[in-house]
């Protein structure tokens, strides 16, 4: 009897943590999706830095923006340049302008990956900009920018409340390993990390068969996710490991 409740523990148990990888590893999934996707709209929002006429050595200014910390530099526009752009866009300009008024047109430089974690930090960066000699106006779409900051502050967020979470569990699963390895139990905890490995990457192909039957891009899954995955499964079934066993 004995033998036989210890395994039917043993099958629950195996199947719960079964359960809670394939959810912990959809969580890491759609985590790091938020993540890339927060990256790739920081990339797509674009600033553009007009610059004063007549700036003396133009090529030593262009230079200083691309070593700016605070943006990434993507290219110089001419005032010629500017002024075909619009026409791609407008051809209609060139009745309106013709090519003799093209200086009309400012040059400018267009940047991106803008050092701001919120407008504040984004106004900071135009004021000072403008405050420069070589600056007139620096121009962003700030809907856009609102939309990025708002993004950006969920997902800090939820990373500060779950590294708090890593942090208690992995002091927690330190203070118990060492209690089993101080008692000489190295099989217990050999036994219950490898449970917890397989039952994680079971966990796994469960779900990479739900993507295969349904055609369901939510299941599909990276196979690095797995460096995620099996920890997390050796360390729930180690943590709820009975000490007194």
């Amino acid at each position: 009897m004995k033998i036989q409740k210890i395994n039917i523990s043993l099958i629950l148990k195996i199947i719960t943590v079964v359960v809670l990888s394939i959810v912990f590893a959809l969580l890491v999934k759609y985590y790091l999706y938020y993540q890339l996707n927060l990256q790739q709209l920081h990339n797509d929002l674009n600033a553009v830095i007009i610059l004063n006429d007549n700036i003396e050595e133009l090529e030593n200014v262009i230079e200083n923006f691309k070593e700016n910390l605070n943006f990434n530099f993507i290219e110089f526009t001419d005032k010629q340049a500017a002024y075909a752009k619009a026409l791609e866009t407008s051809p209609d300009l060139a009745n309106i302008m013709p090519n003799d008024n093209k200086s009309y047109f400012p040059d400018y430089i267009t940047v991106n990956e803008l050092n701001a974690k919120n407008r504040t930090e984004l106004e900071s960066i135009k004021q000072q900009l403008i405050s420069s000699d070589t600056v007139k106006d620096v121009l962003y779409d700030d809907k856009a920018f609102e939309l990025y900051f708002k993004k950006l502050d969920i997902f800090n967020f939820f990373r500060k409340f779950l590294s708090y979470i890593v942090l208690i569990i992995a002091i927690l699963f330190l203070v118990k390993i060492v209690l089993f390895v101080l008692t000489k139990k190295y099989l217990i905890v050999l036994y219950e990390v490898l449970y917890g490995i397989i039952a994680a990457f079971l966990g796994y192909v469960i779900i990479c068969i739900l993507a295969s039957i349904t055609d369901n891009p939510f299941f599909i899954l990276n196979w690095n996710l797995l460096l995620y995955v099996l920890p997390f499964g050796a360390v729930l079934t180690f943590m709820t490991k009975q000490a007194n066993v």
